[in-house]
């Protein structure tokens, strides 16, 4: 008898932590590469089927715009705010898409041939890098009309990661390969002490940063933690990840089980929690986090966006975003705000079209507040709430025509 309690005290928490996590979105026919979110409400996913495209999102996944992309296969997206982007393919040769308008339409830029692209990062709008599995390293600059070459025996095969205009990262399945200086010159920091190093790696800021390794003999997992640049590593969890995402102290990672694992405390300690799926491939999903650690997970083939409900960590709690409300919805002339709490100085309504441009930003600083809408178009839009330049709440709403 107490082992049957047992058994279902623990089906149901499995079904419980399942439940955290929804699918968003799913086609069977589609690969699914790699995922951004430039805001929280505002997000880019990359696959491809018959031809390449971009999943984008402006409502938090609730709904999905396919843009197409004039190519066959894309591995690796860019994008640096709502409206600029870059995407690479594959191929001979390689070529580099950026779009100015959220990916609506795209300018092309031939390179020079790549098997296949393992890292595209951006240090700023107009200047980043490519890697390719051979060990090719290029630089791109003047927004992607033109690049050049670094090396041809590059010491790294993994992903590309700036925290800021200087400092850069690029791993490798040998150790960690840094720049101080934009890409100038790359100093190699050696794995020596972890045999099974996989080159999953991801840093919150230039300092800290996690990777996964596994321990000889017994290839037991590990998720280390840096907090000098990579240079020192500390072992904070028991578990090899298949990719790594990571914002301030909060860390998130997926397992090759397919389970994720999450940190709110630098590392200190952990929460797994369960999908219930089974994933194809040895690096078909990958995680992501919004500004405001909303998190998401694409399992690449078949191809699914998964969700996870609600705050991640308490310690995203907001009490303002709560208590605002937005009516009426739909609307049709003026769109009202209350927001019952002190301390309402700062505060804008920043309102999203249906392609993720700004189409207008207002004050919103008494406790009702009122903000004409006649001169928007009809359609479907968010609203982000923003204090003192920081993103607190957004909300979606219908704008009707008269």
């Amino acid at each position: 008898m107490k082992q049957a309690i047992l058994f279902i005290a623990i089906l149901i928490a499995n079904v419980s932590m399942a439940q955290q996590w929804n699918v968003i979105y799913s086609n069977e026919g589609q690969t699914l590469n790699d995922i951004q979110f430039v805001t929280d409400e505002v997000g880019y996913v990359l696959g491809y089927d018959s031809s390449a495209f971009v999943l984008k999102t402006i409502d938090g996944g609730d709904s999905w715009q396919r843009l197409e992309i004039p190519n066959n296969f894309a591995l690796k997206l860019s994008f640096l705010n709502e409206n600029l982007g870059y995407v690479i393919t594959s191929g001979v040769p390689v070529k580099l898409y950026r779009t100015t308008n959220g990916g609506n339409s795209w300018e092309v830029h031939l390179y020079d041939s790549a098997y296949f692209v393992t890292g595209l990062a951006f240090k700023n709008e107009t200047e980043g890098f490519y890697l390719n599995n051979e060990g090719r390293l290029r630089s791109i600059t003047e927004s992607g009309s033109s690049f050049s070459y670094i090396s041809n025996n590059f010491p790294g095969n993994g992903e590309i990661v700036f925290t800021d205009e200087v400092n850069g990262y690029i791993g490798s399945y040998l150790g960690l390969n840094k720049t101080t200086n934009g890409g100038e010159t790359w100093e190699f920091i050696t794995m020596d002490n972890f045999p099974e190093y996989n080159g999953v790696f991801a840093f919150s800021n230039t300092s800290v940063g996690y990777m996964t390794w596994r321990d000889e003999p017994s290839y037991q997992g590990k998720i280390m933690k840096t907090t000098d640049g990579g240079y020192n590593w500390e072992e904070k969890a028991a578990y090899e990840a298949q990719s790594i995402a990571t914002i301030g102290d909060f860390c998130l990672a997926v397992r090759d089980s397919g389970n994720m694992v999450w940190s709110a405390d630098g590392g200190e300690s952990w929460t797994e929690e369960y999908l219930n799926t089974l994933f194809y491939g040895s690096e078909a999903y990958t995680c992501a986090l919004t500004p405001s650690k909303q998190a998401y997970l694409i399992d690449g083939y078949p191809g699914r966006i998964y969700k996870r409900n609600g705050e991640i960590s308490s310690l995203n709690k907001n009490k303002k975003e709560t208590n605002i409300s937005v009516y009426p919805n739909p609307a049709n002339e003026e769109l009202f705000f209350e927001m019952p709490f002190e301390n309402r100085n700062n505060l804008t309504a920043k309102f999203i079209g249906s392609i993720g441009e700004t189409v207008c930003v207002q004050p919103i600083n008494q406790i009702k507040n009122s903000v004409s809408i006649v001169n928007l178009k009809s359609g479907i839009y968010i609203v982000q709430i923003v204090e003192n330049g920081k993103l607190i709440g957004s909300k979606k709403f219908i704008k009707n025509s008269f």
